[in-house]
């Protein structure tokens, strides 16, 4: 059933080696005029794999052992020496894998990992052009572009290769299967005892629940467009200012990248839909679509070699060497998420006596009799399916009101930042459906950011050959608020079902406590 490195026709290593490691770089500067110039660069980046994430993956290791005091000697609770207590000797990595201690199996049975054999490899590209203008001696205005694109990028989506598609599921809940009983598996077949009718439906039923989870997915893309302005003057005497704008826009479909790559954005690590990775396209965790910053930075003029000094060296000691610096930053908030904690309509409802045979499932194996209430209830939503709500049409996804009490402070109940009228459970029962919200929502970012940080330095000389500077950071100065999403991305926290005596099954939802709140 499996096919290990080294066998099957494949090498050694994790995958194919890639033997097109090309990475082109190339740039252009340009003096249009004595007051312009123009730069232009490209880049192909790669991401090395050797030596991944510095760590051995799969890790045949041993567990470290660990020795000192009465830990690790031949005699238990025993001081360690070299004489009487000793270390033993430690066991070999190849002794430590016999029998079912290897890195595949675990307390409940085997659990490999799959790994897609192809070449690909992790890269990225980045393109500029900007255009640099003298406005005067002392002024320096730039406009630039900036783009970048991702492809083949290794997300963190936690990605099952043993789980059922969306349309099975969907097909079973529309049939009236009873997903949530245990399954009957008759002799010979090729499902696994004991399992539920849900876990039958996974793609290799031989293998029960067990997830066969991929790693190093490289199906990942990024896309990054910004447009940035800068200005520089500097008006003499010590002074500097800076002005900075930059309006952009990131988007992907991996919601972060394993080792550090910085390929990818960080938020929801498991998808809606492990079947269509492309589903999870949206804006990136780390979107900030508008930033603007001012900043200084002033020498002060005063004491020795400044435009105002004394005649005593002890007093330009005293009031010279000091300068100052500042920024002030405004930029748009983050985009926030929302998922649903429960599997809402994705649950299977089978009238009292029917057994309705199961849909894409193993030959023989069939669902059991409901015999209890007017109906059965069973989930329909496998690990590894994350459900994400529908965005409402027209309702704005932000509370207008959410600065009347955003912390519930007092008597008064919490304002909440989102609109929990604009969310809702996406299909109907017995026609379950994937919510349309986005991975990201770019229309309900926490509020904008306003901060402003500043620095001083005084300056001491002693007999011109040392100098101790005295530096205070002042980190918000103006304590201004800010607001971040979220206490909890949770749509619903609960669920009822109602079965038993009613006519027609029904589901009520009650929210998250956390849900729409600001921190």
């Amino acid at each position: 059933a499996f096919c290990f490195s080294g066998s099957c026709g494949l090498g050694q290593g994790l995958w194919p080696t890639n033997w097109h490691g090309f990475e082109p770089r190339v740039g252009i500067s340009y003096l249009a005029t004595p007051k312009i110039t123009v730069h232009a660069a490209y880049g192909l980046f790669r991401t090395p794999l050797t030596g991944y994430e510095n760590v051995p993956d799969p890790d045949f290791n041993v567990a470290s052992a660990t020795i000192g005091n009465q830990t690790g000697g031949t005699i238990p609770n025993s001081t360690v020496n070299y004489i009487t207590n000793p270390v033993p000797k430690l066991v070999s990595a190849y002794t430590a894998l016999g029998g079912s201690r290897g890195p595949f199996y675990s307390s409940s049975g085997f659990n490999p990992d799959y790994v897609e054999q192809t070449s690909a490899v992790p890269y990225m590209q980045d393109w500029s052009l900007s255009v640099q203008y003298e406005l005067s001696p002392n002024t320096i205005v730039q406009v630039a572009y900036q783009g970048n694109k991702g492809t083949h990028l290794i997300g963190s989506f936690a990605s099952s290769k043993n789980i059922p598609t969306l349309a099975t599921l969907q097909a079973n809940v529309a049939a009236g299967v009873n997903l949530g009983g245990t399954a009957i598996v008759p002799a010979g077949s090729v499902g696994v005892s004991g399992e539920n009718v849900l876990q039958a439906l996974n793609h290799y039923p031989g293998f029960a629940n067990v997830s066969l989870p991929e790693i190093y997915p490289r199906r990942g893309s990024s896309s990054y467009n910004a447009l940035y302005a800068s200005i520089v003057h500097r008006y003499g005497q010590g002074l500097t200012m800076t002005g900075y704008y930059s309006w952009g826009k990131s988007l992907d479909n991996v919601p972060n990248v394993i080792g550090g790559t910085g390929f990818g954005s960080i938020s929801m690590n498991v998808p809606q839909d492990p079947h269509n990775e492309f589903g999870e396209w949206s804006v990136s965790g780390f979107d900030v679509p508008s930033l603007l910053k001012g900043g200084y930075n002033y020498e002060l003029p005063f004491g020795a070699s400044k435009k105002f000094q004394t005649g005593s060296r002890i007093l330009n000691q005293v009031i010279g060497n000091f300068a100052t610096s500042g920024i002030i930053t405004w930029e748009s908030g983050f985009p926030s998420a929302a998922i649903m904690q429960v599997v809402g309509n994705f649950t299977s409802f089978t009238p009292q006596g029917t057994n309705p045979t199961p849909i894409g499932i193993a030959p023989g194996v069939t669902a059991p009799v409901c015999n209890t209430a007017s109906y059965c209830a069973g989930s329909a939503l496998p690990t590894g399916y994350v459900l994400r709500p529908n965005i409402v049409p027209g309702v704005p996804l932000i509370n207008p009101n959410w600065k009347k009490n955003p912390f519930g402070l007092g008597s008064t109940a919490r304002t909440q930042y989102l609109n929990t009228a604009a969310f809702t459970a996406p299909g109907t029962i017995g026609h379950p459906v994937l919510g349309n919200a986005p991975r990201t929502l770019p229309g309900a970012r926490s509020p904008r950011m306003f901060y402003a940080d500043m620095n001083a330095t005084k300056g001491i000389s002693f007999r011109e050959r040392y100098k101790l500077n005295l530096s205070a950071t002042a980190t918000d100065v103006f304590n201004h608020a800010g607001y971040s999403l979220f206490g909890s991305t949770q749509v619903y926290g609960s669920q009822t079902n109602t079965t038993s005596g009613a006519s027609a099954p029904s589901i009520s939802y009650n929210p998250s406590s956390g849900f729409a709140n600001t921190n």
